[in-house]
């Protein structure tokens, strides 16, 4: 498991390096930023049952109280699977997101999370609030998890 955190804590830094020019500030393998109504998270989170990272994106409502710390894959009151849907598409990133502890190209890296991360962003202009979140999810705009209360309007 050794191999899985540190490739989650590499793919953390080349996330940074990609997504800190848009406002993101990175918290161990989180990567958080600051709307007005909501914080965006993207989270890297090792798997249990192989050497595949998966690259969480999460929404937490600032209308529903104070950010958890620290920040993982448990936070979020919006929740999806980032690579979920170019995995069946591109295996390229799953050999990214399965990179092992080995020497690694950094550049192919940073270049493959870069196009993964910045095709992910749109999703989050669909949830800045809860009324948006709840009104894609439910026209199938976006797929996920959305928490009860925000799915049910409370």
């Amino acid at each position: 498991m050794k191999t899985v955190k540190k490739t989650r804590q590499n793919l953390a830094k080349i996330a940074s390096e990609v997504l800190a020019p848009l406002g993101f500030v990175r918290s161990g393998s989180s990567l958080v930023r600051e709307g007005a109504h909501c914080y965006q998270i993207v989270n890297f989170q090792g798997s249990r049952y192989s050497a595949l990272t998966y690259v969480n994106q999460m929404v937490w409502f600032k209308s529903q109280g104070t950010l958890p710390s620290p920040v993982n894959d448990g936070t979020f009151h919006f929740s999806t699977r980032l690579e979920s849907r170019t995995l069946s598409e591109e295996s390229r990133w799953r050999q990214v997101l399965e990179a092992s502890d080995a020497d690694t190209d950094h550049a192919a890296w940073k270049e493959q999370i870069t196009e993964l991360l910045i095709s992910g962003l749109p999703t989050f202009e669909l949830l800045l609030t809860p009324d948006d979140a709840r009104a894609n999810f439910l026209a199938k705009r976006v797929s996920g998890l959305l928490v009860p209360a925000i799915a049910a309007g409370a």
